[in-house]
This record gives C-alpha cells, sequence and structure tokens, in this order.
C-alpha cells in the first residue's frame, strides 16, 4: 500500500464479520496511516475554519450534507447493479458519534469499531458489518462528492460500498481544525 497522495482521500476501512476480525487489512491501515499522519491540510481549510465544531448534527445543513453523501453512495451500488442500502437510525446514530468522536481529536481512523460493532448488535441484529471514514478540508458544497470518489479509488473502501450489505448509517462532523469528518456504516442483517 502507499501512502494517500492527499487529506481527502481515505486511509482505511474497517470490516468485520460476526466472530471473526479481519486483522491484516487493519494492520496494513495501521501502517499507512503511521507513515501518513501528520500530512497537513490544504489551502481549503481556510473555508470551514470558522465554523463552530458543535453544530447540531440533526440541522438542515448537517441532514443534508449526510443525506447527499448517502445519496451518492446509493447511486452509484445502483451503478454497479447491486441493490439499495436501507437507512437505519442505530447506524446514523453510531456513524455520528464516531464522526464526532474523530473531529474532536482530529484523526481518522476506526478506534472503537469493535464496541461500535458489539453496540450495534444489540440494537440491530447482523452478520457482518462495514466501516468507511474520511476527512477533508473542502467546503460542504463538495465534501460529499469527495468522499465517494475517494471510497470509489480505493480498493479497500470499494470493497465495503459494494459489499453484500443492506443497512447504512452515514455520519458527518467538523473538527475545529476545520475539517469535516464522515463515517458511513455497512451492515448485513
Amino acid at each position: 500500500m502507499r501512502p494517500t497522495a492527499s487529506p481527502e482521500e481515505p486511509r482505511f476501512s474497517a470490516s468485520r464479520r460476526r466472530g471473526r476480525t479481519r486483522r491484516l487489512p487493519m494492520l496494513l491501515a495501521f501502517l499507512l496511516a503511521l507513515c501518513w499522519s501528520g500530512s497537513g491540510g490544504s489551502s481549503a481549510a481556510s473555508q470551514t475554519a470558522g465554523a463552530d465544531p458543535e453544530t447540531p448534527l440533526d440541522s438542515a445543513d448537517w441532514s443534508a450534507l449526510e443525506a447527499t453523501t448517502l445519496e451518492l453512495t446509493v447511486a452509484y451500488r445502483r451503478d454497479q447493479g447491486l441493490p439499495p442500502l436501507e437507512s437505519h437510525p442505530a447506524l446514523v446514530e453510531a456513524a455520528r458519534a464516531h464522526s464526532r468522536d474523530m473531529a474532536r481529536r482530529q484523526q481518522v481512523d476506526h478506534a472503537g469499531f469493535e464496541a461500535r460493532g458489539k453496540g450495534l448488535l444489540e440494537r440491530v441484529p447482523y452478520r457482518s458489518l462495514g466501516e468507511n471514514v474520511y476527512r477533508t478540508t473542502r467546503g460542504p458544497e463538495t465534501a460529499s462528492q469527495a468522499a465517494v470518489d475517494a471510497w470509489i479509488r480505493s480498493p479497500i473502501h470499494r470493497k465495503n460500498l459494494e459489499g453484500d450489505f443492506n443497512t447504512t448509517g452515514m455520519g458527518a462532523a467538523r473538527g475545529e481544525d476545520g475539517r469535516l469528518y464522515f463515517t458511513q456504516l455497512f451492515l448485513k442483517r
């Protein structure tokens, strides 16, 4: 794996089969993250730097940003001949919480993925679970397209986008660094 060329590209994704964890991709992702950590943002950071990182995610702007990203994901799956994904409130809640956590820490990662999986299992029985994360300095008007484009370019993220999933949840947050953080959870019931 090569280090990513820009902060707009995702570093890795997580995927979990109930009872079995995929460790090699996570190890490779961790090593890649270590190589890439510390890379700075672009001049686009000024577009979002003044925003309040605690803006409620249920506001119209946040809902629109999440909805746009989800629509792009569904459109991509449709173009691939794959069935649509149903948004589930429990997954949306978990995705938003993880995006807020990444924004607070100014880190894009899968910290707490196993715990998120266990928490979701108690609320929504599932057979498999996947997660894509993303961080960008782009403004809200282009961030959704950038996120989905980056996930499509990344073989690991694309595997989740094209996976045998039927349920999803999308969450976004803004960090004090001005960056937007995205989490999309995928679940097979």
